[in-house]
């Protein structure tokens, strides 16, 4: 919470007062159930350095500003002087699967407060049959039978646990299945009806696994390529990919926010695999959640040396087709370009990033407002995706495009995909943006992004 403000409480009521507070938010799992647990690791206040407190709210609405907040639990001194909040069948809140609840992390006293905070389903059922036989090469036809697309496990989107396993699994043809992300070599496959909202949540837990990196697995989702053509409809086209959301283990969740919607009604395909050629087994647990209203998001202006969007993994959030945002150079520092390669000279930069939309195209415009520097006016762009899935850190990026006068008539930048000249964006896939000044300025302006083939 460290340099974080003051909250009304005229619009977020709590049992107790944290003057200096900080927001997180989850999204409840089927079972209704949560446990809440921070782990204080330093403070700034002497006196009261380690005495921190949770408050769990409900919004009046969609909206994460639907606003006056519900006060659902408080809790300072569960462990020691560390906050915990444990939602459970005997509890007398439940919440509700698929609903997005927000979490109040403050010190109290006033005190300036950083730790750890974790967030699992303590209701969570482990599944008790698993696969027990490691098979032979041999063997594999007989033990795999998930192997192809065609004979896909069907997952209920009800919050209900599968088991599924990649043992004596084969490799994939990639030429009919894309991956934009790690080499899966060994996969079986799974598939479900996209349910009436058409956002889902899909985590898988692994359970075991056979191979050097033993835990680490990876989901990717799939459209056919024509509807509801079939399992064998090919090309298939991937929507989405993870392999690190919660630890080592992948989560993909649709939410219309980041990843655009499913069709209500059409089958669609995963593929669970372990990275690298592990063999893994684990559950899947499928839950229907609603789908989450673009967010208005409140423009962010750099003070000198404070940029807080200095690197990939700080980046500002970007909605295609939302609000514009401010964006500022103001107190940045330099890019190592041999991890981020670029093609014109922008030496002080700020980063956003943004979800493909499922067209593949996008317009993104910097209109500057003001700058620092000779060529004060002169700003520049380049569209980077990740060397290896979303990951904010796998380096290198890959340069998709990068401009600097665009817009006609301006100096300002302007980067259009939509598959004439630059091949289109891969649907849901993470991107990043890296905005600056030419030649070393300091400048601010407005990012917008929108689908390049709307209009």
């Amino acid at each position: 919470t460290i340099g974080c403000t003051l909250d009304s409480m005229m619009d977020i009521p709590m049992s107790q007062q944290t003057e200096i507070a900080s927001w997180i938010s989850f999204v409840a799992p089927g079972s209704g159930c949560i446990d809440i647990d921070f782990n204080f690791t330093f403070g700034v206040r002497p006196s009261f350095d380690t005495d921190t407190a949770l408050a769990l709210y409900q919004a009046n609405g969609q909206s994460c500003d639907s606003f006056p907040y519900q006060e659902l639990a408080f809790n300072d001194n569960s462990d020691g002087l560390d906050p915990r909040i444990v939602i459970n069948e005997s509890s007398s809140v439940t919440l509700v699967g698929g609903v997005r609840y927000y979490v109040l992390v403050g010190g109290m006293f006033g005190d300036e407060v950083t730790g750890t905070i974790r967030v699992v389903d303590p209701c969570k059922v482990e599944p008790s049959s698993l696969p027990t036989h490691h098979p032979s090469p041999t063997e594999t036809s007989a033990v795999c039978p998930h192997d192809d697309m065609c004979d896909a496990l069907e997952i209920p989107v009800d919050g209900g646990t599968s088991i599924i396993s990649t043992i004596g699994c084969t490799p994939d043809d990639f030429i009919d299945v894309p991956l934009s992300g790690r080499p899966l070599e060994l996969s079986a496959w799974t598939s479900f009806v996209a349910p009436s909202t058409g956002c889902v949540d899909i985590d898988f837990d692994f359970i075991e696994s056979i191979g050097i990196f033993d835990t680490d697995a990876a989901l990717i989702l799939f459209e056919p390529n024509v509807g509801d053509a079939g399992c064998d409809s090919f090309p298939f086209r991937e929507i989405a990919f993870n392999d690190n959301a919660d630890g080592l283990d992948p989560r993909i969740i649709i939410d219309d926010l980041g990843i655009p919607k499913l069709a209500p009604g059409i089958r669609y395909y995963l593929m669970v695999g372990g990275v690298f050629g592990d063999e893994v087994t684990g559950s899947i647990e499928m839950n229907e959640i609603s789908c989450v209203v673009p967010p208005t998001i409140a423009p962010t202006v750099n003070s000198v040396g404070a940029c807080i969007n200095d690197d990939p993994c700080n980046a500002n959030e970007m909605v295609v087709g939302g609000e514009s945002r401010i964006m500022s150079t103001i107190g940045c520092t330099s890019e190592d370009f041999s991890n981020i390669p670029l093609s014109i000279p922008m030496e002080v930069s700020a980063w956003a990033f943004f979800r493909a939309p499922a067209s593949g195209c996008v317009s993104i415009e910097f209109t500057s407002l003001e700058g620092v520097g000779v060529f004060d006016t002169d700003a520049g762009l380049g569209l980077y995706e990740s060397a290896v899935g979303d990951g904010c850190d796998w380096f290198p990026f890959v340069e998709v495009v990068s401009n600097d006068n665009g817009v006609v008539g301006s100096l300002d930048p302007r980067i259009v995909v939509d598959g004439s000249v630059v091949p289109k964006l891969a649907g849901g896939k993470k991107y990043y943006i890296l905005v600056g000044g030419i030649k070393g300025d300091e400048l601010t302006g407005t990012l917008a992004i929108q689908d390049g083939c709307s209009s």
